[in-house]
């Protein structure tokens, strides 16, 4: 795997001083597109609990192609928000399939990764909301794992069968659309398969005024995507 190899030299000297912070806390985006469709892969970057973004560094963009090895896409340098989109052009775009994507940092060798879904142009979907309605609590109660290890909020009953009766039986991709910010990416990955929810797209929100439910934003950033 990307974090295996060699480290290397950072671009900008500062920011090895900025994994003195605290661990990685990088998130990556799940995407979907139809065979011979560009699209953009995205990730973001950045340290410690008070998410300091990684600026002006380059990032490795790798996939598994399904032949148990891995292809180097290319590389996108992070902005000042620390964040990278890298676009795979439609003649990259890998056949229908299931694909993980590797993000690495070569100068620390940190990494993180999303799921790639090519799909037929007819593939329905069916779209989940989680607070308050695969979960029990809400959004503002999973900040806590941010402070606190190992925190697992609890699901409602029928909620993971339903995602699986949807996906399994009914054959729907499933999205999974949350308002929850994107510190919580790897922690909402681990819980939806830690209690067995049927495999899909996940897509938090990247900027932060989006999960706020004033003034409609999180409907808003929801009817977006949509």
């Amino acid at each position: 795997i990307p974090s295996e190899l060699p480290q290397q030299d950072w671009d900008q000297f500062t920011n090895s001083f900025v994994t003195n912070i605290g661990d990685p806390l990088h998130s990556a985006s799940d995407m979907i597109t139809n065979p011979g469709e560009s699209v953009e892969l995205k990730a973001k970057f950045s340290y410690g609990l008070v998410s300091k973004d990684l600026e002006e560094e380059s990032i490795q963009v790798w996939i598994d192609n399904c032949t148990q090895t891995l292809r180097r896409l290319g590389t996108a340098t992070t902005n000042d928000d620390g964040r990278i989109q890298f676009k795979l052009e439609g003649a990259e775009t890998p056949p229908v399939g299931v694909y993980k994507v590797y993000f690495r940092v070569p100068g620390d060798n940190s990494s993180t990764t999303s799921v790639l879904r090519v799909v037929p142009e007819e593939t329905k979907f069916v779209v989940f909301d989680i607070d308050e309605t695969l979960s029990s609590e809400p959004s503002t109660g999973t900040l806590r794992d941010i402070i606190s290890d190992g925190y697992n909020e609890a699901h409602r009953p029928g909620a993971i069968a339903a995602t699986n009766i949807r996906r399994f039986h009914q054959h729907y991709q499933i999205i999974y659309l949350t308002a929850r910010p994107y510190l919580l990416t790897d922690h909402t990955r681990d819980w939806l398969d830690r209690h067995g929810f049927a495999p899909g797209t996940l897509h938090l929100v990247q900027d932060l005024t989006d999960m706020v439910p004033m003034d409609s934003r999180a409907g808003d950033y929801k009817y977006d995507y949509l």
